[in-house]
């Protein structure tokens, strides 16, 4: 390895570091250890939402902790090339003509797989929830110029 790479790989690593102690809140000590014990020094971000963590690493996966550190949701950020065949068509045929759809998630909470799948459609955006099978289990429309905060 030249120095020159050397030295920009340590940058890279410094600046990914900071960035994760940057954007960290105060986390509990149940939860820091369980990121440290699922993801190590993968971790890039920790967020808090509706009582939750949020944790993303550079590998594209999210890890949703309750308060006490217990796993409740792991959220994996696919390619829509990789979703099942059938899940891709089941969200084609809930969305109207002309749809695109831009970005998918795997999600999986226990034993439940389901797939997020967000599309693009003439009046906004459309985010499906399907089962393994291709069932939906939710949508929710976005029209373009809505903020999409929600109050639950």
């Amino acid at each position: 390895m030249s120095p020159r790479s050397f030295v920009i790989g340590t940058l890279v690593g410094l600046s990914l570091s900071l960035t994760a102690v940057a954007a960290r809140p105060v986390v509990p000590p149940a939860v820091q250890a369980a990121i440290a014990r699922l993801l190590g020094d993968r971790t890039t971000a920790v967020e808090f939402e509706d009582g939750k963590y949020e944790v993303s690493t550079a590998t594209r996966l999210e890890v949703v902790l309750d308060v006490k550190g217990v796993v409740e949701e792991v959220e994996l950020k696919l390619p829509i090339a990789l979703v099942p065949a059938s899940v891709a068509a089941a969200a084609r045929a809930a969305l109207p003509a002309g749809a695109r759809l831009e970005e998918a998630e795997l999600l999986i909470r226990g034993s439940a797989l389901r797939y997020e799948i967000e599309a693009r459609t003439a009046a906004g955006e459309v985010e499906l929830v399907l089962d393994g099978a291709g069932k939906l289990v939710s949508q929710v429309v976005e029209k373009d110029g809505e903020d999409g905060d929600e109050d639950d």
